[in-house]
């Protein structure tokens, strides 16, 4: 963790990733590199000496029509003091079911490029593309 926090360190001081007063927004699949990136991002609050606010969401697709249980990310978020919230969707449904897509890849292609320029609604974040870019500029270190 260290080491990945050392590079992100590096990143965004080099680069003026984050300005003071920046609310990051982090889209959290529950796969260990949106889950480490996010966690990483809490601990540079610390230390980093820019003044900046962290949070994390979750659209949960619902496959099969089944919420799934996120409460291992709520408990490890609380405790980082990340602010986390889940957002149930129908994309399960809309995928599988209405366009009949053999996988959910299919219906969203360049995805991280849509989630770049597109803000969600009621999230107050100034930085939301930050994670996605920085984890396609930095697959070399993963």
């Amino acid at each position: 963790m260290q080491r990945l926090e050392g590079l992100m360190r590096k990143a965004i001081q080099d680069y003026d990733m984050i300005q003071p007063g920046d609310r990051i927004c982090v889209g959290v699949s529950g796969g260990k590199d949106s889950v480490a990136l996010t966690v990483a991002l809490g601990h540079l609050r610390a230390y980093l000496g820019i003044p900046f606010e962290v949070a994390a969401v979750t659209l949960d697709p619902r496959f099969g029509g089944v919420e799934t249980d996120y409460s291992p990310l709520e408990q490890l978020f609380a405790s980082q003091n990340i602010p986390y919230e889940i957002r149930r969707t129908e994309i399960g449904r809309i995928v599988f079911d209405l366009r009949k897509s053999p996988t959910p890849v299919h219906c969203v292609p360049n995805s991280a490029g849509a989630f770049c320029t597109t803000q969600p609604k009621n999230l107050a974040a100034t930085r939301l593309p930050l994670a996605i870019i920085w984890m396609m500029r930095s697959k070399h270190f993963i």
